[in-house]
Formats: structure tokens, sequence, C-alpha cells
């Protein structure tokens, strides 16, 4: 399940914050993995992180890529 930009640059509106909830836990319930796209702020990523979204998407991380270059960005453990 995909939690959408526009719910993600609402964090701060009780509502959006409501239904991200809710998006959450239905996933969750029903075994679902759950995406936060276009998270921009490490508050977002926190913010969405203690409701239970643990995959994210957006600029905070990176801003896209070619994928010849995705190798040379990825941590070399």
């Amino acid at each position: 399940m995909k939690i959408d930009k526009s719910f993600v640059d609402g964090l701060d509106d009780v509502k959006d914050r409501e239904l991200v909830k809710t998006i959450v836990a239905i996933s969750k319930s029903m075994e679902l993995g759950v995406i936060a796209e276009g998270t921009e702020t490490k508050h977002q990523v926190e913010t969405l992180y203690n409701m239970g979204c643990e995959l994210f998407q957006g600029y905070y991380f990176s801003k896209p890529l070619p994928a010849a270059k995705i190798c040379s960005w990825l941590p070399k453990t």
C-alpha cells in the first residue's frame, strides 16, 4: 500500500495524520507492506516510522538516480 506524498506533506494536519495511521493499521492487519512516498524531511520519516510505516521513498534519501549509478550510491558492506 502506498501513502501518497500529499498525505506525507500533510502530517501536521490532524485529519491527514489520522488517515495515515488508519492506512498503516489496515495494511498491517491485512499483512500488506506500506511505503510512504515523497518523504523529504527527517521529521516526516520519524513520524511515519512511529506510526508503523517501515518503507520510505523520497528526496530525504536520494534524488532519482540512473540505474548505472545505484551500485556506487549504495553503502559498501
